[in-house]
């Protein structure tokens, strides 16, 4: 007897998601998916059809790759969610503008934004100065009205500052869980 489609679903940005009665995972007309191999499994089409609405197509192989992982050890849904997203979490690595030098042209001050919609917090920006006690300061960028200048950009403090990287790491990760900084 010929496979027939057993769950339709859709990714987060919309592709078309069949799962087969074979166990198959498939794309609209049977085609692969984006990086997710063609196998027959009905463990990890179960476990992958439950969460793929909560991933675009370009994170389905991430997806896939959880939902072997689960099948094999019996998971539970929210452990492929969690395995998904971890391989996906993206690490922070500063990138660094130079805005200050001092007369032999070594920096005084760098800036790394963080990028907008990372930590969901809006613009972050950190300042390095490398010749204060607490050489990391942490800075919101936000829209301000000003009566006569209309609306601004402004560079309002935190008033956090760290001593060093992986104290600022730190707290990065407290403010969204599992945000990684890298040296």
């Amino acid at each position: 007897m010929s496979p027939v489609v057993t769950a339709r679903r859709r990714s987060f940005d919309g592709l078309r998601v069949h799962g087969w009665s074979d166990g198959s995972v498939t794309g609209a007309m049977g085609y692969a998916l984006p990086g997710v191999p063609l196998s027959k499994r009905p463990g990890v089409a179960r476990l992958f059809l439950g969460n793929v609405e909560l991933f675009d197509a370009d994170e389905l192989g991430a997806l896939h790759e959880a939902a072997k992982w689960g099948a094999n050890r019996g998971a539970t849904m929210g452990d492929v969610r969690e395995r998904a997203a971890a391989r996906l979490r993206p690490r922070l690595t500063p990138q660094w503008r130079v805005t200050r030098t001092d007369a032999r042209g070594r920096a005084t001050e760098r800036v790394w934004e963080l990028p907008r919609l990372l930590l969901g917090l809006g613009h972050v920006v950190v300042f390095d100065r490398p010749t204060a006690a607490a050489r990391y300061s942490v800075w919101h960028r936000e829209q301000r009205h000003h009566p006569v200048a209309g609306t601004a950009e402004v560079l309002v403090s935190s008033g956090l500052a760290f001593r060093s990287l992986d104290e600022l790491q730190r707290h990065l990760s407290t403010l969204r869980e599992g945000c990684e900084v890298a040296a």
